[in-house]
Order: C-alpha cells, then structure tokens, then sequence
C-alpha cells in the first residue's frame, strides 16, 4: 500500500523491487495524489487498506526499495502470532536506540534486529498491521498529522489499548531525495494532547511531549550540545585519518549531506556500505542502481574491508566511490587493504561512523562544509574548495 505523488520515483523504487521478486503472492495498491485528492496520508492509505484482499498490510514510502519479499512475509506472519498490535522496519526505543537495519539513502543505520524487538513507536517508512484492524480502526486524518506521526499516533493507540508495538528488519533501501520537517512540531504537539499519560514518547524525528523540551530549547544547551558533538567527532576523525592521510576531513552525515552536492549531470557512483552486523546483508538480495539528482547509483554491501578491492574491481567505471558505516578501527585495516583501492581524498565523521569518498567527477560541495566547525578540532584540513 502506497500513496505517491511522484510516479517516477515510484516506479524506480519500489515497483521495481516488487517486480523482480520471485512471485510471492502481493496485492500491490499504489494510491494517486499527484492532483492533491487527498489531504492527510492517513486519508490516502485508509482508502487503499479497505481495497485489501489479504489479512495483513504493509504500509511503504514511494522511495522505497524493498530488497527481499519473502521478508515481508515472514513479519507477517510474526504480526499474525498476535503478540504485537503493529510491526514496521524502523521504530525506537524508550531509550533512543533505532532499532531495524535499512539503507537510508547512502549510509546504514538501525541496530540489527532479525525478530521484532518492542518500540515507543515507529517510523512512516514502512509498517504493517492486521486489514480488520486498520479497516476498523483506521490511521488518523488530523489535519495536524497529515505528513508525519501517523504511525506514531497508531503505535499510541494500541498502547492505549494495551497492543504492543515492534520493530524488525526489513531489507529496504530509503531513496530520499530530502527531508520534509514542515508541520512536525506541530504534529508532535497534538499527539502529545491527544494521548498525555502516553508521553514522553520517542520517535525518530524527536521526543513528543519531551519535559525538557525548554531545556532542550536553550541557546546555551544547544551551544554545548554542538561543542560536544563536535568534540567527539574530532577524536574519531583523528584516529581514522591517521592511517589515510585524507585531503579533507569533516565532521558531516553523509545520509543528509549527500543531496548538497552536485556532480555533472550523468556522473555514476558506487556506494557502499560496511555492513557491521549483517543484519541487512541476510536480506539484501540484489542490489539496485538508483538515480538520484545528476548521478545514478549502484549500491552494494561487504561485511569486511578486505572485500573492498575485488568489489571495486566489479565497477571500474565509476566516477566518484563512497564508502560508508565505517569504524575508526576499519580506516586502519583499509589502509594495509592491497588491489585497486584508490586514495581517499575526502573522510567525513559523524557519530560513531565514518565515511570515504574518492572519484574523478568535479564535485560541488556542500556550503556547510566550509563553514565554521565542519572541520575537526585542532586540524586545518577542513573542505575549503569546490571541484
């Protein structure tokens, strides 16, 4: 079930993923709003869910690639056991730990979890629940929850009525071309009134109903909490760059900073990840090539650097190669990695990983790279140029 209003992009992502699967029984509803028919997305997949023909539904973003089908079903098929009200590829924990691995455009993230692990709530970007619950009980069309949180509203819902809510692998690939936060706050807002004993609630997008928020709203703890981050990414990026001797070293999330920059307009890249748990190689099947602005992109997945040469070897022709969800301790094992790897000119740090990008493509980059604090403390190999 999928509500698009950009069939290009739904017809690269996920009708393809769904075509080339191996014939697992789907009933497939894309549902239009490229005229605006409809003005929540709850509104749009409740009119697809009453169309369902099978006992589950599996609700999914346009930018979507599902990798392995048969995955889907086995989740199903865990949702049916009826130990949890709703199940999607990504949620977090009371804690704060994402957990579900999947590809979020260039970069992977989410903490391994082949079965369902309990969650506060869980992301849009793809969930299931049972078709007599959502066709009972459908999504939210709240004005104030047209775009985002609906699934955080129904993962509260359920909890009210004491219906638990769980997150697990998915095998998908999120081919995001931005990052839409209009009206969050306010979505936020109203869940928070609408379910006040329930929050504070954790979503992937922030905290509803956060005690702190003033707190969290600061200047001064904002300040701080830059100074930190900052603090700790230099240390990281000090450790991983001193076997690689990098060009440029800066302090960036490849996953949000990928659609700031610009190449030549069919330019190829080879993007990929170092999958540290496995937990989306098990389901990763094949892989696709996408397109995002003026580059298309052949993704892949290794489980160790040493695969890296031979993978490259396989793509020859790319114009610029990104290597993401590396550990400071893989930046030194890449460095003794004999075969074709090129040189790394650029090394980018943010939280834990760290990420390589090396080509021949002139790239554009991004403003924030050459702003104050994009460099590492105590280093002046920050990214001053373009090309």
């Amino acid at each position: 079930m999928c509500v698009f209003n950009d069939p290009a992009m739904r017809e690269q992502c996920l009708d393809r993923s769904l075509a080339q699967g191996p014939g697992e029984r789907v009933q497939y509803v894309p549902v239009d709003n490229t005229t605006h028919r409809f003005g929540t997305a709850g509104a749009a997949l409740n009119h697809g869910a009453r169309k369902a023909e099978f006992d589950t539904v599996v609700f999914v973003h346009q930018d979507v690639y599902l990798h392995s089908v048969p995955r889907l079903h086995e989740l199903a098929a865990m949702l049916r056991e009826g130990t949890w009200g709703m199940v999607g590829a990504v949620g977090i924990t009371s804690t704060g730990t994402i957990v579900g691995v999947m590809r979020d455009r260039g970069q992977l993230t989410g903490v391994d979890a082949h079965l369902p692990v309990e969650v506060d709530s869980l992301d849009e970007v793809m969930f299931m629940l049972p078709t007599d619950l959502v066709v009972g009980e459908p999504l939210t069309e709240d004005p104030d929850l047209a775009w985002h949180a609906y699934a955080v509203e129904y993962s509260l819902r359920l909890r009210q009525r004491g219906l638990r809510t769980a997150a697990a692998n998915a095998g998908l690939t999120h081919n995001s071309l931005s990052s839409n936060l209009a009206r969050l706050t306010e979505a936020h807002q109203r869940v928070a009134r609408l379910y006040p004993a329930l929050v504070p609630c954790r979503t992937t997008c922030g905290t509803v109903g956060a005690p702190t928020e003033r707190l969290r709203a600061s200047r001064a703890w904002r300040r701080q909490a830059r100074r930190l981050r900052r603090l700790l990414g230099s240390a990281r990026a000090h450790r991983a760059a001193r076997p690689l001797h990098p060009d440029a070293v800066v302090l960036s999330d490849i996953r949000t900073d990928v659609n700031g920059l610009a190449w030549p307009a069919g330019s190829s890249m080879i993007a990929i990840n170092l999958d540290q748990s496995g937990g989306f190689s098990r389901y990763a099947g094949q892989e696709p090539t996408l397109t995002r602005p003026g580059l298309v992109v052949q993704f892949a997945c290794i489980l160790d650097v040493s695969e890296l040469p031979a993978l490259l070897e396989d793509y020859p022709g790319s114009d610029v190669v990104l290597v993401t969800n590396l550990l400071a301790r893989d930046a030194r094992a890449l460095a003794r990695v004999g075969g074709p790897a090129p040189r790394w000119p650029l090394m980018g740090v943010a939280d834990e990983y760290v990420w390589l990008m090396a080509g021949t493509a002139p790239i554009e980059t991004p403003a924030t790279w050459r702003g104050r604090g994009a460099a590492p403390v105590a280093t002046a190999r920050a990214w001053r140029r373009t090309g």
